[in-house]
């Protein structure tokens, strides 16, 4: 994924920094791979991944445990499959930005 937020990120905060530079996305992205090519696209990638890393292993560490953990209840809480995953699949989404987000910060 970080193949593909790098680029999004940098033309975001690009865009953030220089708002009358840039008349629109496609614009900032032209620009930026005009001047600095395929590698200015990229900049920020290593940086990008070591906050994509933890956050997905905490995502998805967390959203199994939950999904097994809500599925074996189930006769109990007559929990559908599709409820475990939304309601694992939230819990787990929250948990890992709480992980994340002061690496992104940063």
């Amino acid at each position: 994924s970080s193949f593909i937020m790098c680029p999004t990120e940098h033309i975001k905060t690009k865009q953030q920094l220089n708002a009358t530079m840039y008349r629109n996305s496609f614009h900032a992205t032209q620009q930026i791979f005009t001047t600095h090519g395929f590698v200015g696209l990229n900049r920020g990638f290593v940086a990008t991944a070591i906050r994509q890393s933890p956050g997905f292993c905490v995502y998805f560490g967390t959203y199994e445990r939950l999904k097994d953990s809500l599925m074996q209840t189930h006769n109990k809480l007559k929990c559908s499959q599709l409820l475990a995953s939304i309601l694992a699949g939230g819990f787990a989404g929250s948990f890992s930005w709480a992980i994340v987000y002061p690496i992104d910060l940063i």
